[in-house]
């Protein structure tokens, strides 16, 4: 169909709204008397009539996607930051710009030439390095060779506790598994002994976890590891 955006307000009603370029879908659930209902949240029950329109509407699956808007361009960026590549960024990448409208002040994050292992440094701005810091533990960080530094897990938090939603989907409730550190490129990620993917150093591997407690591990291609549990509810 196209955008799909859907909510519920104290279980009291549920909306989901959805359209591309030729029609607009709303679909309203709820008691006329205001009543609250454990079931009345868009996931349950507004989005799967709108899917059904939309299947009604298009049995070949043939909607129209909405075109790209015109004065969009490409441009490479910082891989990390998502400005404007400088002389400085170990890495860039495409992505879009709106023409006359996004700013093209370069990276600030890699405004400092590397060190003498070429390697390059990155410094946050403050409210950002807070962010950082309260969400992976990480603010103000060098990027150093990967053998420099011991394997830690910056996510999820030891010991955290964690609470699975039964309203939301369960995508939208993955953890994402991330560690900082190690050697080589890839770290290895096991979940109760169980292996359940591998991901580069400093990036992450989302697992969409079960309730109780759970144990998990990761490790490097030279042996080093790392441990942390966390329970979910």
């Amino acid at each position: 169909m196209g955008r799909i955006a859907l909510t519920s307000s104290g279980f009291r009603d549920a909306w989901t709204v959805a359209y591309n370029p030729e029609y607009v879908i709303g679909v309203w659930v709820g008691n006329v008397d205001g009543a609250p209902g454990a079931d009345l949240t868009g996931k349950r029950l507004a989005a799967p009539l709108v899917w059904q329109i939309c299947r009604e509407l298009y049995p070949n699956n043939d909607a129209p996607w909405p075109a790209r808007p015109e004065g969009l361009a490409r441009r490479a960026v910082c891989a990390v930051s998502g400005c404007p590549a400088g002389p400085n960024c170990p890495r860039a990448v495409e992505d879009w710009y709106i023409r006359g409208v996004t700013t093209f002040r370069p990276c600030g994050v890699h405004a400092e030439p590397p060190d003498a292992d070429g390697v390059a440094r990155e410094h946050w701005p403050a409210e950002v390095a807070a962010f950082l810091k309260s969400h992976v533990e990480v603010a103000e960080r060098p990027v150093r060779s990967a053998a420099a530094r011991a394997l830690a897990i910056a996510s999820p938090k030891p010991g955290g506790v964690y609470r699975k939603m039964p309203d939301s989907p369960a995508w939208q409730q993955r953890l994402p598994l991330a560690a900082t550190g190690g050697e080589g490129d890839l770290v290895h990620w096991f979940v109760d002994d169980v292996p359940v993917g591998q991901a580069r150093a400093g990036e992450s591997l989302y697992w969409e976890p079960a309730v109780g407690r759970h144990a998990i591990v990761c490790c490097d291609a030279a042996g080093r590891s790392a441990r942390c549990e966390i329970v979910v509810d």
